[in-house]
């Protein structure tokens, strides 16, 4: 039996068997299994430098009970004296008692390609369409009390400008404490759409949807833990390198049909779904007329138990004058 099948095989018992235990109250939650995602990292080594096949079974069994184990923890820790967490993202009607908007001026006499470094710890990172007149606007939804709760929950912004080039650096508390203090944080960024960028987001145990297909993109970085990312891309920009590794991580990214992508694919025991995409040969995936296609996307996968969905969509092939830099 080949690992991927024996990792969901025993990553859906495993979930199912503890969610049955906690709806008939025999646990009610777990106190570390937030902190011991890393191991799923050594396990994704330990298959890659492992040749003998029953051993390699072994590893996707283990790990997809460890799996099922930090998916729980993350929904049912939820200790006694603890407040439910109550956040509605898609209704207007929102739990949160607190919102900001902060924003960087845009300089129009800056041309040069900026760079956006967002460290998301925990938090909830959206990206939105659309652009704003500033360079980057965030709009943060918190809880107006979680300082008191939570001294450790930070949020620092840093913008340096240095021969000519924007950087930014986001970072969103890494040691909040989701569910026993209720302090999930959610953000929203707009960023211009002039601004040719290079985008790298860091996040432990995150969640973060990124849609960027009205911006113009050098480049983006994506380094997870155990995250959901979510990436769109458009096709403003002639060349785009999209870079991914993964621990156990859920990487969805939408591309536009009238851009050409080549996957290179370095995964442990990740399933994968490449619609509309031809193997050119071990690892190698491309769209039909790749070589030819005017603007590309150039993706580098490398993850552990995941799972990897890169699919195309129906779009506006762009006037010339949008490519330019």
């Amino acid at each position: 039996m080949k690992p991927a099948r024996l990792f969901y095989s025993f990553f859906l018992i495993s979930t199912g068997t503890l969610f049955l235990l906690h709806n008939f109250g025999i646990i009610s939650y777990f106190a570390v299994t937030t902190e011991i995602w890393p191991i799923m990292l050594i396990l994704w080594g330990l298959s890659s430098i492992v040749n003998n096949q029953i051993f390699k079974n072994i590893i996707a069994s283990i790990s997809g009970i460890i799996a099922s184990v930090i998916l729980a923890g993350f929904i049912i820790d939820k200790s006694p004296d603890s407040e439910s967490l109550d956040i509605i993202i898609d209704n207007k009607e929102q739990s949160y008692n607190k919102v900001d908007t902060l924003s960087i001026p845009y300089d129009s006499t800056i041309v040069k390609p900026a760079n956006l470094n967002i460290d998301a710890g925990v938090a909830v990172i959206s990206i939105k369409g659309g652009g704003t007149d500033h360079l980057l606007m965030i709009k943060r939804y918190i809880n107006s009390d979680s300082s008191e709760k939570n001294p450790k929950s930070t949020f620092k912004i840093l913008n340096k400008i240095f021969d000519g080039t924007h950087t930014i650096d986001l970072e969103f508390g890494t040691d909040i404490e989701i569910f026993k203090h209720n302090v999930l944080q959610t953000s929203e960024i707009s960023l211009h759409r002039n601004t040719l960028w290079n985008i790298n987001l860091q996040g432990g145990a995150s969640m973060s949807s990124l849609d960027l297909s009205d911006y113009k993109i050098q480049s983006v970085s994506l380094e997870s833990g155990a995250s959901s990312v979510y990436l769109k891309l458009g096709n403003q920009q002639e060349i785009t390198k999209v870079q991914f590794e993964g621990g156990m991580s859920t990487f969805t990214a939408e591309i536009p049909e009238s851009a050409g992508c080549r996957i290179h694919n370095e995964s442990g025991l990740s399933a994968n779904d490449f619609e509309g995409f031809n193997e050119i040969s071990e690892n190698i995936y491309e769209t039909p007329g790749y070589s030819k296609a005017k603007q590309k996307i150039e993706m580098n996968i490398e993850s552990g138990v995941s799972t990897i969905k890169v699919k195309r969509y129906k779009d506006i092939v762009p006037n010339k004058e949008s490519v330019k830099m």
